[in-house]
């Protein structure tokens, strides 16, 4: 899980009551133009994926292959932002990746304890920001939004050949989330803003793909139903915000 959400949250509460108090100070003359302005952005993430399924195991799928289900911890990513901000209401895209430590379960027979995995996620994203204070030097926003999220653990799909047990191939897992948040941006003038902000994000498994290597490869891709899966990730998102019309 997140180790330091609750100081992110702390600082996001406090912003919005000070901007409840002080709306005429905050809301200044020389940033009544900004609405209505397309914006791109840079973004510093720190986010995690958990839920029963992700335990750390790994489950049958088929004579003699298993599936990894990494344990992950919460990993430091980036992202980029791009969106349309009308008078209340506007839309953003993004995209964010992270690359996670994990842990699984060795599955062959002759070994005990865990084996170390790097877990990759990408996940883009589409959300629809309500704006609170619009105009002014300090807004705040909620969002909800939906997900497109591809999971990756490499050399992770095990199985028996030759009577062995060999590590045969990489498996992607590929998931629907939505997205919901809250947060501030900060103008420090017309053009540049600071942008920070809290999110939950439900996941909705569907497919897992396996692409095994070596010998195994000849076969193809092959595609797992694992919408049985089920987890959810927390995330907090710092970065830098810029007018460009």
């Amino acid at each position: 899980m997140l180790r330091r959400p609750g100081f992110i949250v702390f600082c996001c509460l406090g912003a919005f009551v000070l901007a409840g108090a002080s709306p005429r100070l905050l809301a200044q003359g020389m940033f009544e133009g900004v609405k209505s302005r397309i914006y791109a952005g840079l973004a510093f993430s720190y986010y995690n994926i958990i839920g029963n399924s992700f335990d750390g195991t790994y489950g049958f799928s088929g004579p003699g292959d298993y599936l990894p289900v990494p344990k992950m911890e919460a990993a430091k990513g980036f992202g980029v932002v791009l969106g349309f901000r009308g008078e209340n209401v506007g839309i953003e895209l993004s995209y964010y990746y992270h690359r996670h430590n994990g842990t699984l379960e060795d599955p062959t027979p002759e070994f005990s304890g865990t084996r170390a995995e790097k877990v990759s996620d990408h996940n883009l994203n589409i959300d629809f920001k309500g704006r609170i204070w619009p105009g002014g030097r300090l807004e705040g926003y909620y969002q909800a939004g939906l997900a497109v999220v591809f999971i990756s653990v490499n050399k992770a799909l095990f199985g028996i050949e030759n009577d062995e047990w060999k590590a045969m191939g990489d498996v992607t897992y590929q998931a629907a989330g939505l997205n919901i948040g809250l947060g501030l941006d900060f103008w420090l003038i017309r053009e540049l803003g600071l942008t920070a902000g809290v999110f939950y994000r439900p996941l909705f498994f569907t497919t897992l793909k396996e692409s095994p290597f070596g010998s195994s490869a000849e076969g193809g891709t092959f595609d797992v139903d694992v919408s049985g899966m089920k987890g959810h990730g927390l995330g907090v998102i710092i970065g830098i915000l810029v007018n460009l019309k």
